[in-house]
This record gives C-alpha cells, structure tokens and sequence, in this order.
C-alpha cells in the first residue's frame, strides 16, 4: 500500500512528495526513484522536517498507532491504513491525541486523521449509499456482506500471521471494511455478536483467524451479517443491502475481485422483480487506480478545505465523498455522491468556500450552498451561532428544488 499512496499523492495536482521512508533502505530507494523524492529510514525524523504536511502510515499494525500519534502530535495531517492500531486501546490513544489537539489553540487549522477504508470510495458503493439514503430500496431490513481471497503459498508465515505484528487475522485485514461499510450504511449498531475460527492458515507458534463470522444489530433492529475469509479459494466482495421495495447489491471490486458492478432490484407486487444492472469499467489495475486517486483526493480536501468544518469530505469536482454522522453535514441531509455545485452563487472552489466561510464567522451572513442530488439542486444554509464550534446546516425552504437540467441548460 505504500507504494499505492506514494503514486496516488505523485499524481494529484496538490500535493508533492517529499520523501519515502522505509526501515529496509532499499526498498525505500527504489520507490523513491520511481516517485521521485527523496529516501530515508528514520520516520521520526521524517515527520519533524518543516516541509511535511501531512504522513502517509502504511506499516503492519503495530506500527499503525504510534507512528500516527507521534506524528499528530507534531502537527502533521495523517493517512493512516486501516485498521488504525491493533486493538482498541492503541485506536483510543490515536483518538485521545486527535482531541488533546482539537484543545490547542488554531484547533480548526489542526491536524486530521483519515483512515485507509478505500472501500467506500468504490463508484458502485457510493451509488448504493445514495440509493439508500433517496428511499429507492425502501426502509432497509438487513445488509450480508461477504469479502474473502485464498491468500497465497505459505502466507502462514507472513507478518498478518503473526498476532504481535497484526492483532489479528482475517478480521483485521478485511473483516474491518464490511463492519466499516455497514456502519456507513446503517449508523451505529449496539449488539454484536461473532465467532473466529483457523481452518488452514495457521503457524507453528501461534494462530490467528482465517474465517470470521459477524452478526450486528441497530437499536431499530436492523441487521447486518457479515463473512470474512482467507479459505474463500476464489477472490469475491459482495455487499447487499435489501429493504422493503427492493435491494441495493454491490459485487466485484475490480481487478482479481472482477468486474465492479451494482444490481438494483425492485420489488414488484406480482411476479418477478425487476433487475437494473450497472457496469462500473473494470480495466484491471486502472480501475482501482482512479478508486485510489479519489480516495488520496478526498483526504487533500479534508487537511485544506474549509468543507471539514462541516464533517463533509468532498473529492475532485467538489463530489462528496463521505460525511461524519450525528455532524452539520449528515444531520443536513448531505450525503456522498452529491455535489457542491456553488457557494454564494459563484462556482465551488476551495478558495471561494474559504473565504465566504470566514465571512460567515465574522458577520453571522449565512453562507448558501447548492448541492446537485441525482437530479435536481438542493439550496442549504450555513452559519454559526455565537460561541459554536461547528456550524449549523439546514436546507432553505424558502428556495424550492429545481431540476437539474433545467439550471444545465441556462
């Protein structure tokens, strides 16, 4: 994955990096000459350089946590794989540091954490997040989730076999992104319940999960059931959501996981259901090329846009990719797949939303935001009340929904 997030942050037109650090100095000279920048072996005197702004983390887990919190604690921005640490207490000091920071003065323009949950940047999840959220599958019932690979000739001896390095088997490696995703999809689950077990990957000194099994429930009773494995012989993601018109179903990732595509089934009253199927383009690796570059895109506009204000993560061509629930944005109503269209009537930039942000704040104007949903705009109103960190969101009623072919063709 370092080399992924290295090319990903080459690319994008905002950031230039630095340098690649690796305890192997080989291996951090090569990447660094295919990247060009510079090669080093020491990350702790890395994220103390003047000239980094934000750190990529992309270790085995036991590296995960600390790395992040030193790196915090200089003031650094941080992508950090998932699943953050390798256990919870090493995720609560990565979230105990977030908040010591949040009580320094200039908290707004501190650091930010974004975990690597590449998932969620998928085109077909996105739009089944969407589908969800418009009512187009009815009220949700249940999600089944199953993400799974072979692994590969003595993967018992790598380092994710190895509880002190990893904290865990499959779960870990990709039980997180189901739990992760129905989470996205679902809100908060307060009953959990699951069983690990090691079929075949197991070392001679110790085991770790190869199959996990979870069953989650919400506090309004919906579902999600979720498998991970390492003995799932042919590489397969499916993610489904199903609800009461009909279902929302997500399979493939691209690449060795095949074509990414998304079923959308409606129930009818008699007969069969009908079935529209979407292809998302799967050419192999440049498929999760342009996943990877919207993910390090949507981690840019969280460190240096004024958008995080609002917990909305917005990716290239101001498109939503993500946003924090019970915060300004969700309770809002803003969702990823839409899009910020204009601030004040001028085109979304993140200068423009800047600079009428900090307007907002010294005037109490409410700032007005358009957002594209689907098919028509969306007018919102942002402003602070005095003495509020973050700002209150709501939609303006007095400014009706307008198609969005109708503004098009103005």
């Amino acid at each position: 994955m370092g080399r992924i997030r290295s090319l990903s942050a080459k690319a994008h037109p905002h950031s230039e990096l630095v340098e690649i650090v690796d305890t192997i100095a080989e291996h951090a000279r090569s990447l660094a000459a295919e990247a060009g920048c510079q090669a080093g072996n020491d990350w702790q005197k890395m994220i103390e350089r003047e000239d980094v702004d934000a750190v990529v983390v992309a270790t085995p887990h036991k590296h995960l946590a600390p790395i992040t919190t030193a790196a915090l604690k200089a003031g650094k921005h941080v992508f950090c794989e998932k699943p953050m640490g390798r256990n919870l207490e090493e995720a609560e000091v990565v979230l105990a540091t977030l908040r010591e920071q949040a009580r320094t003065p200039n908290s707004a323009e501190g650091p930010k954490v974004q975990i690597g949950y590449t998932l969620r940047h998928h085109p077909a999840i996105q739009r089944a997040w969407q589908m969800v959220q418009t009512g187009d599958i009815g009220t949700p019932f249940f999600i089944r989730g199953r993400y799974g690979h072979g692994a590969r000739p003595n993967y018992d001896k790598e380092w994710r076999t190895n509880p002190e390095e990893s904290g865990g088997g499959e779960f870990l490696d990709q039980g997180v992104h189901l739990v992760d995703l129905s989470r996205c999809f679902f809100g908060h689950f307060s009953e959990v319940m699951g069983l690990a077990e090691c079929f075949h990957w197991a070392r001679e000194s110790s085991m770790v999960e190869d199959n996990a099994f979870l069953l989650m429930r919400t506090p309004d009773r919906r579902i999600a059931s979720l498998h991970a494995s390492w003995t799932q012989w042919k590489n397969l993601f499916s993610f489904e959501i199903f609800g009461e018109k009909g279902a929302a179903i997500v399979q493939g990732l691209g690449g060795s996981y095949g074509t990414e595509k998304l079923l959308f089934v409606r129930r009818l009253n008699v007969g069969a259901p009908e079935v529209e199927e979407v292809v998302y383009p799967s050419g192999g690796l440049a498929h999760l090329d342009e996943v990877w570059a919207v993910e390090w895109g949507s981690g840019m506009q969280l460190s240096t846009q004024g958008l995080s204000a609002t917990a909305l993560k917005a990716g290239d061509h101001s498109r939503i990719i993500d946003t924090v629930e019970g915060m300004p944005a969700a309770k809002a109503g803003i969702g990823p797949g839409m899009k910020v269209i204009a601030v004040n009537g001028k085109r979304m930039s993140k200068h423009t939303f800047r600079d009428a942000l900090q307007v907002t704040k010294s005037s109490n104007v409410p700032l007005e935001l358009l957002i594209e949903n689907t098919d028509y705009y969306t007018t919102y109103k942002l402003d602070y009340h005095e003495g509020e960190k973050y700002p209150h969101l709501v939609r303006d009623e007095s400014k009706p929904d307008v198609l969005s072919e109708i503004i098009k063709a103005k």
